[in-house]
């Protein structure tokens, strides 16, 4: 197997599952629920965040906990007339997606793009926008673009990932 993170040169795992929550990629939903969630906390009250598998409802728990001193939350069954605030998480937009995948590039070292145009949209549409479908096609076409030594990825090496992953 080609070792993709050499043949781009990562200092680091591109899409990582620990990433530390001081280099989560602000999208607004993450923005957003996070105020809700503080403002339903100093009230002493309830905020519930849904969203589609993989939209990024763990991430920004993680990300909300790190704000947090241990005490000042526990999670608990939800009674629908007690919640204060509601997130409902969905997929990014394509700009948005874009912006995300450079930060993770950036955050694993590297400065350049290294997807086609095509590619990110089929990033977007492969994965409607959800993080963790996202974070997996871009680091399955990684792969595959590695293999074939091209770059840069392009969206043919985002079916290969599709094919491989989803």
């Amino acid at each position: 197997m080609t070792n993709y993170k050499a043949y781009f040169g990562f200092t680091a795992e591109p899409f990582a599952q620990d990433i530390p929550t001081d280099k989560f990629f602000p999208t607004p939903a993450l923005r957003s629920t996070t105020e809700r969630s503080l403002f339903a906390i100093n009230l002493g009250a309830v905020c519930v965040i849904t969203g589609e598998v993989g939209a990024g409802k763990s991430t920004t728990l993680r990300y909300l906990a790190s704000k947090l001193h241990p005490s000042s939350y526990r999670l608990i069954p939800v009674i629908a007339s007690r919640v204060v605030a509601r997130s409902h998480l969905e997929g990014l937009s394509q700009t948005d997606l874009l912006a995300y995948l450079k930060h993770h590039l950036k955050i694993a070292g590297i400065k350049n793009q290294l997807f086609a145009d095509e590619a990110i949209l089929a990033i977007h549409q492969g994965s409607g926008g959800l993080l963790c479908r996202a974070k997996d096609l871009a680091g399955g076409a990684l792969i595959a673009a590695s293999r074939e030594k091209c770059r840069p990825v392009s969206a043919e090496h985002v079916r290969v990932a599709f094919t491989e992953i989803i």
